[in-house]
């Protein structure tokens, strides 16, 4: 059978709509931290790294959470009309992220943008899953994540180039174009055949799994909003002495405005979607935690999301989460005496904790990766002189006779700045490095490791990524961030595939597929880490003419050490948690 033979048209329309969504993001998300730390004058929006780190650790981390709604969503209307609807966010959203001047509309638009990404990722995938015969399904998703990075790819290259001949505005217009031609492919887009099927497969296996869930008493026995009072009231009592009274009323208001907004958005949705989510509810409880456990960890993030923003003082968060975490211990001792307790009533429990230690651990590694596409085109920026590169270039393009092309190379790849006019490259085009390189040597990097441990590969994988983020202390000099970057994405090669695979191994065996559903957990995380880490870290060791006391070298070296700190702590939890586990899973 011919190759292309091998895969239904719709594989091909998903991967090619995949393409241009990946050019949309990454041609926006490559440049954004030039564009939001950028002077006002360039066109930028003039914010502070902290400002820029908290937009970049919120946004992505909700979006990587979004899908538990979106995706039963799209499994009760269908693919082509969520692809539709995300495809109809995403194309004003891009549009309006240029229009904003200031921290908070550019935030909402982002979020519009998240909103609509978060509803294209699980159709695309669902998609992908459901075309391909069992036997080519190792193939399809070997091309699917490809297309991931040819988008990624080539969406920094058009970025770049018409930043400097068009301007920042065109930046935001071309990924909105890019996501207006994905409406093209939709209307030669069918239904997969395979969807329904699986729908009715999924409900019967919620139905059986909320059988025998005994749900808390909307009528009798203490209310649930007694309980929400007794776990988050201290922390909002010491936060109106602490912060103030009117801040600490404003975040009560919206507290409240949100769960209500969430109670009527379960109510209004039908009962299939409403089934899906109880059951993506109890798998929640199931794999990381009961809603108790989530008290004090959605309110410890919310509160260095505070914190990484500025909004309140470093400080007043650690007294904060203390008031928090010691509260709710204190309502837990005298609730692990009730054993009918139901919701907020019951003691606070974590599921799967090694599990869940797992993919806190994890979120190391997506923390240092991270900083490839927000800390390093700053960095680059403001301190790589890339004229080395350049002369390299210059005497390549001599050898091979394209002398007369060198000029129209500079006015596409690099920009003129300072007063002796001093050619730069571009920072999009250098951490493009990393998505070539996993083009051209993903498929020999995953031949190489085929036969080693999964947990091995990983490890090394890890440490490789934080020596590529180490090196970037000497990176000054063009090359040296070259040679950091393809390190980091040697590393990245080895490291990101096989973290995933590591889940199917230490998961119960007759549950992987739910495990693996819960790996963006350590996703979202490094990207909220990352951020706040980014921005604080940056804004600090940064340049000085901006508050910073000049010692990004200080800087690189901490994201370096976190990457080796994670892989060592990887090694531990592989030697003492996961060798002493109960014999129901694999060895990895």
């Amino acid at each position: 059978m011919p190759f292309f033979q091998k895969f239904p048209s719709a594989f091909w329309l998903a991967n090619t709509m995949e393409i241009f969504e990946r050019m949309a993001w990454y041609g926006f998300y490559a440049v954004s931290t030039l564009y939001l730390t950028g002077s006002v004058e360039t066109g930028g929006l003039g914010l502070s790294s902290e400002k820029r780190g908290i937009i970049q650790g919120i946004i992505p981390f909700l979006l990587y959470l979004f899908p538990v709604v979106t995706g039963a969503l799209a499994d009760k209307f269908g693919y082509k009309r969520t692809f539709f609807t995300a495809y109809a966010i995403m194309t004003p959203a891009y549009f309006l992220l240029g229009q904003p001047d200031g921290f908070w509309g550019f935030f909402f638009c982002f979020l519009l943008v998240a909103v609509g990404a978060a509803t294209f990722k699980p159709v695309v995938v669902g998609t992908v899953s459901h075309v391909i015969d069992d036997k080519y399904k190792s193939l399809g998703f070997g091309i699917f994540y490809m297309m991931v990075n040819v988008g990624g790819f080539l969406g920094p290259i058009v970025a770049g180039i018409v930043r400097n001949d068009l301007g920042w505005p065109w930046v935001f217009r071309m990924s909105s174009i890019w996501i207006a031609c994905n409406f093209i492919w939709l209307a030669f887009y069918k239904e997969p055949a395979a969807r329904k099927a699986a729908l009715t497969k999924e409900l019967e296996e919620a139905k059986a799994k909320l059988a025998g869930v005994v749900q808390a008493p909307t009528t009798g026995g203490p209310p649930q909003i007694l309980a929400a009072l007794l776990r988050g009231g201290p922390t909002f009592i010491v936060a109106g002495f602490v912060l103030g009274w009117t801040p600490t009323l404003y975040a009560l208001a919206g507290l409240v405005i949100l769960s209500v907004a969430i109670r009527i958005l379960v109510a209004v949705v039908p009962n299939e979607v409403r089934l899906l989510l109880r059951k993506s509810g109890e798998d929640v409880v199931e794999v990381l935690g009961n809603g108790a456990f989530f008290v004090s960890t959605v309110g410890t993030i919310f509160l260095l999301m505070l914190a990484g923003g500025e909004w309140i003082s470093w400080g007043d968060m650690g007294i904060l989460i203390a008031v928090l975490i010691v509260g709710n211990l204190i309502v837990d001792m005298f609730l692990k005496k009730r054993s009918d307790a139901e919701g907020l009533w019951q003691s606070a429990k974590v599921g799967d904790w090694r599990f869940a230690l797992y993919l806190l651990v994890l979120s190391g590694f997506w923390t240092e990766f991270n900083q490839l596409f927000i800390t390093l085109p700053e960095y680059i920026r403001d301190y790589t002189n890339t004229n080395d590169i350049l002369r390299t270039l210059q005497g390549m393009f001599h050898t091979l006779g394209l002398s007369g092309s060198w000029q129209g190379f500079l006015d596409n790849m690099t920009r003129a700045e300072g007063v002796n006019v001093v050619h730069n490259i571009n920072p999009e085009f250098l951490i493009n490095i990393d998505a070539g390189a996993i083009i051209i040597f993903q498929v020999l990097i995953s031949a190489i490791f085929a036969k080693r441990k999964p947990f091995t590969t990983m490890i090394v994988g890890t440490i490789l990524t934080g020596v590529g983020m180490a090196m970037n202390i000497y990176g000054g000099m063009g090359w040296v961030v070259v040679m950091a970057i393809f390190v980091f994405a040697i590393g990245e090669m080895m490291a990101s595939p096989k973290s995933q695979e590591y889940v199917a191994l230490i998961a119960p065996k007759s549950k992987t597929a739910m495990y693996m559903g819960y790996y963006f957990v350590s996703v979202a995380l490094g990207n909220l880490f990352a951020g706040i880490l980014s921005g604080q870290l940056y804004g600090h060791f940064g340049p000085a003419d901006r508050g910073g006391i000049d010692k990004p070298g200080t800087m690189w070296l901490i994201f370096g050490i976190i990457g080796v700190a994670t892989a060592l702590i990887l090694f531990l939890y592989d030697k003492i948690v996961i060798r002493h586990r109960p014999t129901e899973r694999a060895s990895a």
